[in-house]
């Protein structure tokens, strides 16, 4: 038979003790009402408050005040703080200091500064979300001045449905970036604490500096017109600028092409003999009188032009010419149509006029020739 040592025992026997002693304890805290007397475990014992007895301190300590009546609010001050009711909207009237002519509840909180009268008054109307705040500034008579009734922002979750007026600006950034209202109706976004980067107004977006946008710009298609859905932007395409409205493409921007030597490289000035091939092609460009066709409700068709017609142009001179070319039947993309280039034309031009001119030069040569051979005659 298997059997424990004394001192195990009276181990056991100690820790069962300490057990009971807990429970007991607990018992009483929970259970019991008031202050109740808990024993330690070296037998000492001392006075705790029961849980039923911290509950109820906790319990009404803002004081419920009762009915406001006909009370006017500038008198309940920090002196009288705690939860009113004013249960009739007939009492709740702009004489007697009322931010809404509704029944409602008060809540007065005393902060003393001051004085004892000073507070701060929250008032909730019964039918709305509301929240209305005010401060009673105190001296040593009572309330010196209250601040105007100040209407809160709250939200709605999941949507905010309030409105929030500010004075003047609001500070994203304190003194860095600033969002204010201008003299002039506009709205003002300012950075670095005094520079306006750009104003919004009844007249649209004025930007004094630069417009960087990285999908390019987008805009209602004039003013004042059924445009519907009708926008334009700019848009870079990797190679140019392109002219949107809506989703169509209706042209590219033509820039200033720079020349400077610097900005090129292997230079190769083109041989004399290239004179006369480009005065033949030149001679081949076919000149037509043509209309461009209307593009849906974005571009009509044009008045007669005076032009050249790039698929002819590209059959003679291709470095003239650009683009992909539309095939028959494609619709008309003007990304993707043949597109004339200026500067190869006019070099082309140049070309051809310096041949002409070497024959001037060769015919003139061989009449003052012959002119020579008659007067010596």
């Amino acid at each position: 038979m298997a059997t424990i040592s004394d001192e195990l025992a009276a181990g056991l026997t100690k820790i069962l003790q300490l057990a009971q002693l807990d429970i007991q304890n607990q018992d009483k805290m929970f259970n019991g009402s008031g202050d109740v007397t808990l024993t330690r475990a070296d037998g000492s014992t001392f006075l705790a408050a029961t849980w039923a007895k911290m509950m109820a301190a906790t319990v009404g300590t803002i004081k419920q005040n009762g009915n406001l009546g006909t009370r006017l609010l500038n008198e309940v001050d920090g002196r009288n703080e705690g939860f009113w009711i004013q249960p009739a909207s007939a009492n709740a009237t702009a004489a007697r200091n009322y931010p809404e002519y509704v029944a409602g509840n008060l809540l007065v909180m005393q902060n003393a500064a001051n004085g004892l009268a000073g507070c701060t008054q929250l008032y909730f109307p019964f039918n709305n979300q509301n929240v209305w705040v005010r401060t009673g500034n105190a001296n040593a008579s009572g309330i010196a001045s209250w601040t105007a009734w100040q209407k809160l922002a709250y939200t709605n979750d999941p949507e905010f449905t309030g409105k929030v007026v500010m004075p003047s600006a609001v500070h994203l950034r304190k003194d860095k970036v600033i969002l204010k209202a201008g003299d002039d109706n506009t709205f003002i976004l300012t950075v670095g604490g005094n520079v306006d980067v750009c104003s919004w107004g009844g007249n649209g977006l004025f930007l004094p500096q630069t417009l960087d946008c990285v999908r390019g710009f987008k805009s209602h298609m004039g003013i004042g017109s059924a445009s519907g859905a009708n926008n334009y932007c700019f848009g870079w395409d990797g190679s140019r600028m392109v002219l949107y409205v809506d989703n169509t493409a209706v042209g590219s921007l033509n820039t200033t092409s720079t020349s400077d030597r610097g900005l090129k490289k292997d230079i190769e000035y083109t041989p004399l003999d290239d004179r006369l091939v480009a005065l033949e092609e030149v001679m081949r460009w076919a000149t037509a009188t043509f209309k461009m066709r209307a593009r849906g409700d974005v571009i009509p068709e044009s008045p007669e032009m005076l032009g050249f017609i790039a698929n002819d142009l590209k059959a003679v001179s291709p470095e003239c010419v650009s683009g992909q070319g539309l095939e028959e039947g494609d619709e008309p993309d003007p990304l993707k149509a043949y597109t004339l280039e200026p500067i190869a034309m006019m070099a082309k031009m140049t070309l051809a006029m310096q041949a002409m001119e070497d024959q001037i030069t060769d015919l003139q040569n061989i009449v003052n020739d012959l002119k020579a051979q008659v007067v010596s005659r």
